[in-house]
């Protein structure tokens, strides 16, 4: 009786780990997991940063179809430069009407002279 309990008692301390440094394959196989718990972080964070760029190329890409969608067309079907007076002052000055009634008593459609109150004609006029 006491041989079987001498050897059952080998083989369990064979069979069990030391309580000091774990085996050697226990020891790789908890380096495999760190580095692959480091990389799925790594990742993790690359899918974030690629998230918030997609969300921002979608927006302006979004409006970009708004401004399209609500282009008026160009002669000849083209589609017309989109542009906002940010991107190019007027060359022009601003046109002002002509500050005349007509005999019928509505004013005149005409652009006035440019730094006067008045068109070609009604300015001949006021002259007289």
């Amino acid at each position: 009786m006491r041989k079987s309990i001498c050897l059952a008692a080998a083989c369990l301390f064979t069979l069990l780990p030391a309580s000091g440094d774990p085996p050697e394959a226990i020891s790789q196989e908890l380096q495999f997991t760190e580095r692959t718990l480091a990389d799925l972080q790594s990742l993790k964070t690359d899918v974030s940063a690629l998230q918030t760029r997609l969300d921002s190329l979608i927006a302006a890409l979004s409006e970009r179809k708004g401004q399209l969608q609500n282009a008026k067309p160009a002669p000849f079907g083209g589609v017309a430069a989109i542009s906002t007076v940010a991107d190019r002052p007027d060359s022009k000055p601003p046109t002002v009407r002509c500050a005349a009634l007509t005999k019928e008593g509505v004013r005149c459609t005409r652009a006035a002279i440019p730094g006067q109150r008045y068109c070609k004609q009604h300015a001949l006029a006021k002259q007289k």
